[in-house]
């Protein structure tokens, strides 16, 4: 049964997530400073690289700790009849906890279109595609937050069978004078019924730099916390 919940929550670990719960340092500050929000989403969806990290999870109250690896490419292809660039993101690690030894992975697909705004993700189960998005700002202060864009999900490219929707949205928190923490959220709300959520959190600086701090996906009574080094 472990096992069982565990492969779900991948599979919406992989749906949900763009790619990197975290917060800021011990001496949180809330900056007066003015951040690239614009330039930082861009900069995030551009961002494809490979790095060890740790897990955690938690099923119905059972920790579990272990490690992998998300290893991340960029490649050109079409979507929607649309040329596109692709971005692969795996990943692989192994859970120990409650006398057992878990292997998980999940892999899913990004695309975007030429100034790499957001088209679509799939992953083995399932077909997302942008059917509306919200301008960033240019600049963003602590505290502010806003959407960005929704999928609309389905079983497959033939989008015979929706699944339901995932709102994409971001939100600037304190950190330090010059740094924020960015949480890119990402809420999937099924057409017959539940919902599950995951988030990616970054550290941004005034001008412009990201850094991964966690990724975190929470799907019934399963949480997955993947950490950055």
């Amino acid at each position: 049964m472990i096992q069982l919940k565990m492969r779900a929550a991948m599979s919406a670990f992989a749906l949900a997530t763009l790619q990197a719960c975290g917060g800021g340092g011990d001496s949180v500050v809330a900056s007066s400073a003015s951040f690239p929000i614009s330039q930082a989403l861009d900069s995030y969806v551009r961002d494809a690289k490979s790095s060890p990290v740790s897990i955690t999870a938690t099923v119905n109250g059972v920790p579990f700790a272990g490690s992998g690896t998300i290893s991340e490419s960029i490649a050109t292809t079409t979507f929607e009849g649309v040329t596109a660039f692709q971005k692969n993101s795996t990943l692989a690690g192994t859970l120990l906890g409650f006398g057992q030894s878990i292997p998980i992975s999940s892999t899913s697909a990004s695309y975007f279109d030429a100034n790499f705004k957001p088209l679509g993700k799939t992953d083995s189960a399932q077909y997302c595609v942008t059917t509306s998005t919200t301008p960033v700002p240019a600049t963003a202060r602590i505290g502010d937050s806003g959407n960005w864009f929704v999928y609309t999900c389905y079983t497959g490219s033939s989008k015979t069978v929706r699944l339901g929707t995932i709102a994409a949205m971001y939100a600037l928190e304190p950190d330090t004078a010059t740094t924020g923490i960015l949480k890119i959220s990402n809420l999937f709300s099924a057409d017959i019924g539940g919902s599950f959520n995951a988030t990616a959190t970054l550290r941004l600086t005034t001008a412009g730099g990201l850094t991964r701090l966690s990724e975190t996906a929470l799907v019934s009574s399963v949480v997955i916390t993947v950490t950055y080094p």
